[in-house]
């Protein structure tokens, strides 16, 4: 279960010549079952991008609480909340992230070349490519991403999110880049893998016609005070 209490974070925004107010988040709690999917809606610069990177634990609370399991988010160290990333969290980007000069099996398989608790073994290539297979990019695995489209640059970069069988799959407008149809069917398909695995999946997203896939949604506008 993922939990958060009464969360505070701020950070300056600094020009050249001066410092203007800085933005500053604060959420009521919330709660996210295993298996559960929850939606991040509301403008640019509201804040989603933010409760991902505390949900995560890339950046820590200047208050308050993130609880995923026993394991307490905020109160753990920079090389413990690094770890906890590398084996816990899958994470999804707009902009994919891939590494254009390797294929897009390497590409998959980076999570092994980053951390020793995913060693690049048998098993890991087993499930890279059987997770292409169920993404229906296992006949691309050999190109590099700039001889794939969007929507297979995406599945690739889904493919490597779920590569260690993260627990928490936090997404960032992973549907940015598609058509109307691309989008509900990269939605499925996560779906689909994380359900397999008891994930949960946290999306942020200004798309409101995705919003009924979810179990559970929080509009910032509506719900928060930033």
């Amino acid at each position: 279960m993922l939990t958060t209490t009464d969360l505070r974070f701020r950070y300056p925004v600094r020009s050249a010549t001066r410092e203007r107010r800085g933005f500053e988040l604060c959420t009521r709690p919330l709660t996210v079952a295993a298996g559960g999917s929850l939606a991040l809606v509301g403008p640019s610069g509201c804040g989603k991008s933010t409760l991902l990177s505390l949900l995560s634990g890339e950046r820590r609370p200047d208050a308050g609480e993130v609880r995923f399991g026993d394991q307490v988010l905020s109160s753990m160290s920079d090389a413990e909340r690094r770890a906890f990333r590398m084996t816990t969290v899958g994470l999804v980007f707009q902009d994919f992230r891939l590494i254009e000069s390797l294929t897009l099996l390497d590409n998959i398989l980076l999570p092994c070349r980053l951390h020793p608790a995913l060693p690049l073994n048998r098993q890991a290539i087993e499930r890279a490519r059987s997770l292409a297979a169920q993404l229906g990019i296992d006949g691309l695995l050999a190109r590099r991403p700039d001889e794939l489209s969007h929507g297979e640059r995406q599945r690739g970069a889904v493919a490597r999110a779920l590569l260690a069988r993260p627990k928490l799959l936090l997404a960032d407008e992973p549907t940015g880049n598609l058509d109307p149809t691309g989008k509900q069917r990269l939605l499925s398909e996560l779906f689909q893998l994380a359900r397999e695995q008891q994930s949960i999946v946290v999306v942020a997203t200004h798309d409101h016609a995705l919003l009924p896939s979810f179990d559970a949604v929080i509009d910032f506008v509506r719900d928060f005070a930033s």
